[in-house]
């Protein structure tokens, strides 16, 4: 009989402490669930497509989130250009998002269209008959790329080179046009304005070609000349050629 009792015991023990265990984890989870999550910044991405790339669910537990984690997930999508996650006790995530700025439309030389920022992170595709109020312009070069990505196939250094010539191209010339032509580890080809062709024959050092070509632009916009052939070759020996 009392073995009995002490079996019966131990198992009223057994069982408090599982329901206990049961309860404190139910606690945790009604306390520390995630009950609402707040998206701020966003104006490209719906909070669909934000949620669902952040891989975060309502009634998650809000301690068992990673904001880094969350982040990271978040940095998959092209439009995002930064992150910030917050857990706001008792049951409040906050996601604060910073999309990137479309400045260019691009006409690939394959007939795609895709939206570009200033740094040349390419956005999305579009359509060349969607509403649009920036600058368009034409590559016709091969670019193998991703969203979210520049080109691969050209070193870093090149494609900065050609974006910073973009960037500044508006202030120094009146005609906006912008035509890449021919885009290596070596050469750069294109037409800076409908009539102005621009030919780099070294490209050992670009900042330096950026920098000397900004200076012969800005002087031939001083000076009127819109017409004729930019040519900086090896050795940076720069002239500028009027057509005859």
């Amino acid at each position: 009989m009392v073995n009995r009792i002490k079996e019966v015991s131990s198992w009223i023990v057994i069982g408090a402490v599982f329901c206990g265990l049961l309860g404190m984890l139910s606690y945790q989870y009604l306390i520390f669930g995630v009950g609402t999550i707040v998206i701020h910044g966003e104006e490209q991405l719906s909070e669909e497509e934000i949620l669902a790339a952040a891989h975060v669910e309502s009634q998650q537990m809000l301690w068992n989130i990673d904001p880094k984690q969350v982040e990271t997930n978040l940095a998959n999508l092209p439009w995002i250009q930064s992150s910030s996650i917050k857990r706001n006790l008792p049951d409040q995530l906050e996601i604060e998002i910073t999309e990137r700025t479309p400045r260019y439309m691009i006409q690939l030389s394959d007939e795609r269209v895709v939206l570009m920022d200033e740094e040349g992170i390419f956005l999305d595709y579009a359509n060349s008959n969607d509403p649009w109020d920036g600058d368009t312009e034409i590559m016709d070069v091969s670019l193998e790329f991703e969203l979210g990505t520049s080109p691969n196939n050209f070193s870093p250094e090149r494609w900065d080179c050609l974006m910073e010539i973009l960037n500044w191209k508006d202030t120094l010339v009146g005609e906006r046009a912008f035509r890449v032509t021919k885009l290596t580890d070596q050469e750069m080809e294109f037409w800076l304005t409908k009539r102005l062709k621009v030919e780099v024959k070294d490209m050992i050092d670009g900042p330096y070609i950026v920098d000397m070509l900004a200076r012969i632009v800005s002087d031939l916009s001083r000076k009127g000349i819109s017409a004729g052939t930019i040519q900086l070759e090896a050795g940076y020996d720069a002239r500028f050629l009027q057509e005859e």
